[in-house]
């Protein structure tokens, strides 16, 4: 029965040291990322930073050609956007770049599936945050309609600026986003969907109209670009 008892208490125990250890080896990131970042003196230097940090494993390398999160980063830059809705967050590196462009008192709110990542690496990307900036993460299905219901109440009644879809790529679920957190974009506001040149992406796109501007490095591509829709 000792043996038992000492087993079963060995588990939590095992896991609480692990979970202490991965928000360690997080905060050391966090502490990595904003020493680099306080260097930066351009959007350039912000997604190179992006793509080559690493700190004991961890990376935040952007899922996208950097050409085109570059050109997305240049207009985001000028809209300004005092609230930025993302949907996927996974590695952080968009979260983190899309927190450099916006201004200094800018509300980001990153929804992703809770396996998406770590719970843990939520202490690295509230670090993202800089001046008056707030980082809220959600992670959670964005199909479900309770995410939506917990976004809602984050915003307070305060419309989007910038949306920006990067979850599931299917033509279901880019469509469920869209319909869902679309209307949460204010009139003028605008709506960023990335691999615009995915099947499930690109189907969607050819329907909606409106002021359309499409960033792809290569009408060739198999993967990436982005199409930005401005709400009316």
């Amino acid at each position: 029965m000792e043996v038992a008892r000492e087993e079963g208490v060995r588990g939590p125990v095992v896991g609480a040291w692990r979970f202490a250890s991965h928000v360690a080896r997080a905060r050391r990131a966090a502490r990595e990322l904003r020493r680099e970042t306080a260097d930066l003196s351009s959007l350039e230097e912000a997604v190179a930073l992006a793509e080559r940090f690493e700190s004991d494993g961890i990376r935040i390398r952007p899922g996208q050609e950097r050409s085109e999160i570059l050109r997305l980063l240049e207009i985001v830059r000028v809209e300004r956007p005092k609230v930025v809705l993302e949907i996927g967050t996974k590695f952080g590196g968009s979260l983190y770049l899309l927190a450099r462009a916006a201004p200094s008192d800018a509300l980001l709110v990153s929804i992703d599936i809770p396996h998406g990542y770590h719970v843990s690496l939520g202490v690295l990307y509230r670090s993202f945050a800089h001046g008056r900036q707030r980082v809220r993460l959600v992670r959670a299905d964005s199909h479900d309609a309770a995410t939506l219901r917990r976004v809602k109440t984050i915003l307070r009644r305060r419309q989007v600026d910038l949306l920006h879809i990067d979850g599931d790529h299917t033509a279901e679920g880019v469509r469920a986003d869209y319909a869902m957190y679309g209307p949460l974009v204010r009139s003028g506001g605008l709506i960023a969907f990335h691999d615009l040149v995915l099947p499930g992406v690109a189907a969607l796109w050819e329907e909606l109209e409106g002021e359309k501007t499409e960033i792809v490095a290569d009408p060739n591509q198999r993967t990436c670009g982005f199409g930005l829709l401005r709400r009316t």
